[in-house]
């Protein structure tokens, strides 16, 4: 027994003496990078800001990542972490133990049945840690939303910081950041490697908050200050030669309009077109400070139908081409439409709208779910090209319907073409024309006019210097 008593006293130190007492800062770069390897993706980042100082630190003290927290993040590889373990804990806190395998709703809807809880969440996790370099994408989504909706503005900056967003970053989602104004990715300022911002604040396979009136509150009360984060976006795209490709929105960013009141006695919407009820309904408006925000910025297309907005629009490139370019390139769920998964979307040549030309049935476990309908049917359609209008811009569309006669929907320049070769034999669509064509008539007929005024003009000169040279 003496000599374990001796044993245990040569072990104890002199509390009085600090160079004697052990702690974390002793340890080497091996061995906190060995202790961070048992920890998430996402953790390990926020151990390497503990490692340097409190997260208020970064922020408010323009504080730096220390040499250990650097040798933490550099020692973080795409694929050196299995995510099986956290997968299934992040599926009990949402839906408790014995709910894994159930139905979870979803934007995109799959026939007979939804994705199940684990495979919403190993989809994400998993393109999260096998895509690119290891912190080309920050995502809070494999920490939980018991500790993401805690993460403050302090809390994002000293990541961002620690992994030098700037110049490494190319695509955050704020999983779950319910907390987050916006003073937080002050780093990504002037960033000419950033792509895409994820401001939804839910997993990318769940529904946005605008279109689900059955989101956690804790969604809908997020602190996202619109003025912050804009402006943070602006001096992004101000940069010439930036990266930035998508924006995917938040639903306190979007506004919606009240249908106007349906008369069902007289059949009759009083002076607003069917189109209008139904383009209001399901589609979205930007906030007042988004408009403005996409007014600095030409160059972008927005998709209410994914709730994104896409940037690097080209003068030279019309819209419809930008949009399809960007699905036909994407295998990101994030860019299919939220109702019916599908991305085939068209752009309104008059008021630009993007809508979801899907016709096919869409089923919710199993039967058929009419509630979700995608828009084709208030789309028109150019029988002889891509151009498409919507009800919604009434009379003076670009592609209308023969409603007279025939009932075929061509473009303005399409119906002109055939009525004008001749080969356009509905006396209805070639009244449709019909206007166009006179006004065209009377125009050409007054240049005509104003030109034979002008010849006899120079002939009588020309006759007149005839005269004076044969004198």
């Amino acid at each position: 027994m003496e000599s374990i008593n001796n044993k245990r006293r040569k072990q104890c130190t002199d509390p009085s003496d600090s160079s004697s007492i052990i702690s974390i800062n002793n340890l080497t770069a091996d061995n906190l990078i060995a202790i961070s390897k048992y920890l998430p993706k996402t953790s390990r980042a926020l151990f390497a800001v503990a490692l340097t100082a409190p997260s208020s630190s970064y922020r408010q003290k323009n504080g730096k990542p220390s040499s250990a927290s650097k040798a933490v993040i550099s020692a973080v590889q795409s694929t050196d972490s299995s995510y099986t373990s956290i997968v299934d804990t992040l599926c009990k806190e949402r839906m408790g133990r014995h709910a894994m395998n159930c139905l979870w709703p979803t934007r995109k809807l799959r026939d007979p049945h939804n994705m199940t809880a684990t495979e919403c969440i190993s989809q994400q996790i998993k393109e999260y840690y096998e895509e690119g370099p290891a912190w080309e994408i920050l995502d809070f989504v494999d920490i939980g939303q018991s500790l993401a909706s805690k993460l403050t503005d302090d809390d994002l900056y000293a990541i961002l910081e620690c992994i030098d967003a700037q110049h490494n970053l190319k695509r955050l989602n704020l999983t779950h950041c319910f907390n987050i104004i916006g003073y937080g990715l002050q780093p990504l300022q002037s960033s000419t490697t950033f792509e895409k911002l994820d401001l939804s604040l839910v997993r990318s396979c769940e529904t946005p908050n605008q279109y689900d009136l059955t989101i956690r509150n804790a969604n809908r009360e997020a602190k996202i200050s619109e003025e912050i984060i804009f402006g943070i976006l602006d001096s992004i795209l101000n940069v010439e030669g930036n990266a930035f490709k998508r924006l995917q929105v938040h639903g306190s960013m979007w506004e919606h309009q009240d249908a106007p009141e349906y008369d069902s006695e007289t059949d009759d919407w009083g002076d607003d077109p069917p189109g209008w009820y139904n383009r209001r309904r399901i589609y979205p408006i930007p906030s007042i400070a988004f408009k403005s925000f996409l007014e600095k910025h030409n160059n972008h297309v927005l998709n209410g139908q994914s709730s994104c907005c896409y940037f690097g629009l080209s003068d030279d490139e019309e819209s419809n081409q930008f949009l399809t370019r960007i699905v036909e390139t994407s295998s990101d769920i994030v860019d299919t439409c939220i109702k019916c998964g599908s991305m085939d979307f068209h752009i309104c040549m008059d008021c630009h709208t993007v809508y979801c030309g899907k016709n096919n049935d869409t089923y919710l476990h199993g039967l058929l779910d009419t509630s979700r309908s995608c828009q084709r049917d208030i789309l028109n359609w150019c029988q002889d090209c891509t151009k498409v209008s919507c009800e919604a811009c009434g009379r003076n569309k670009t592609v209308d319907c023969c409603e007279q006669l025939c009932g075929a929907d061509y473009c303005n320049d399409c119906r002109d073409v055939s009525c004008r070769n001749g080969t356009e034999t509905c006396t209805g669509c070639k009244g449709m024309v019909f206007d166009g064509l006179l006004e065209e008539k009377n125009r050409l007929e007054e240049d005509n006019s104003s030109k034979q005024a002008e010849i006899d003009r120079l002939n009588q000169l020309v006759g007149d210097l005839q005269l004076s040279k044969g004198t």
